[in-house]
């Protein structure tokens, strides 16, 4: 597959979809429902006021992190891979998992991993600067994480 589209896999039974060029989704034949792409929102908001944030899976899970960054430059800590796994169920490699973060405070942020995720490149969130984070599973308990 290539770009945007479906591609429909015979030998497994399933329909794969494709969004520029990578891999968004997956049904499997007496399937309902696609679980490639997590979208954890729900509405609610979560404030962590330190100068370092390291959001739980619960946390992640109100889909809106908003992180008043404050006496100088902080990192936004993304959670271990196995705490992640263990979160979100029944993800397969290729999975993601994405939520919103706001750096409403008056530091520069860092994303960066933990055990089991990596953070793709130098990821800084400026002051007042949202971002989408997605963590994207790599294998078992391991994930990479960057901002979009």
């Amino acid at each position: 597959m290539a770009g945007y589209g479906w591609h429909r896999d015979v030998a497994n039974d399933k329909l794969d979809t494709e969004v520029a060029g990578v891999k968004r989704s997956s049904i499997v034949a007496g399937e309902s429902t696609a679980r490639k792409s997590i979208g954890v929102t729900k509405g609610t908001r979560t404030d962590i006021n330190a100068q370092n944030a390291a959001p739980t899976v619960a946390q992640i899970k109100t889909g809106f992190v908003v992180h008043t960054s404050t006496s100088a430059g902080g990192t936004l800590t993304s959670p271990i891979g196995t705490l992640l796994e263990a979160g979100f169920p029944g993800m397969e490699v290729g999975d993601t998992i994405e939520y919103y973060y706001l750096n409403d405070g008056n530091q520069t942020v860092t994303l960066t991993g933990d055990t089991g995720t990596t953070a793709l490149a130098v990821q800084l969130i400026l002051t007042l600067q949202g971002a989408v984070i997605i963590h994207v599973k790599t294998a078992t308990d391991t994930f990479d994480v960057f901002r979009v």
